[in-house]
């Protein structure tokens, strides 16, 4: 076990960038990365032989600690009040996300959110609604025993979440009048 060594530099960089850039369905769950570390990520690997550059073997533990507080009571995370996304944190996609743990140690909660809706929203209730969440109890269907990777598992769920989530039509408005 253990943490294997991360990548090199331009590796790191070249597959996350492949990880951002694939589709994510519009409603995949995103992670929430302390912006500071990604920030000194970015320069670390971008101008790995920079000098005064932190260096990837150098970056220590990606921690959220300071934008994600944990509630005593629920053990549930939530944003710090007064993170401001792209000032205190970024918003990365899950496979972004699990790349950076597989190479970094984690310190710190995790936590996940849904992207906010884009779209032609008038205004509307602020936040995430823990609605959705709920629907997470239908989704441990048994993964083939056996198998390595619980990838496969994990994009077929994802696929069914959405499926369910349009089906029950997020579409409608207006009939004039």
């Amino acid at each position: 076990g253990g943490l294997m060594a991360p990548p090199p530099a331009d590796r790191q960089s070249r597959l996350v960038r492949t990880l951002a850039a694939q589709g994510q369905s519009p409603d995949a769950m995103m992670c929430v990365l302390d912006k500071r570390w990604w920030d000194r990520w970015s320069r670390a690997v971008h101008r790995d032989c920079g000098a005064g550059d932190p260096h990837v073997s150098s970056l220590g533990a990606i921690d959220n600690r300071d934008v994600v507080e944990v509630d005593p009571a629920t053990e549930q995370p939530s944003l710090r009040a007064g993170a401001k996304k792209d000032v205190d944190y970024v918003l990365v996609s899950r496979n972004v996300w699990d790349a950076l743990v597989d190479w970094y140690p984690l310190t710190g909660p995790v936590m996940e959110v849904r992207p906010p809706k884009r779209g032609r929203g008038g205004g509307g209730g602020g936040g995430a609604t823990p609605a959705s969440v709920g629907d997470s109890r239908t989704a441990e269907t048994p993964v083939a025993s056996g198998s390595d990777s619980d990838e496969f598992g994990e994009d077929d769920e994802e696929a069914a979440a959405a499926r369910r989530l349009r089906r029950s039509g997020g579409g409608g408005g207006g009939g004039g009048g």
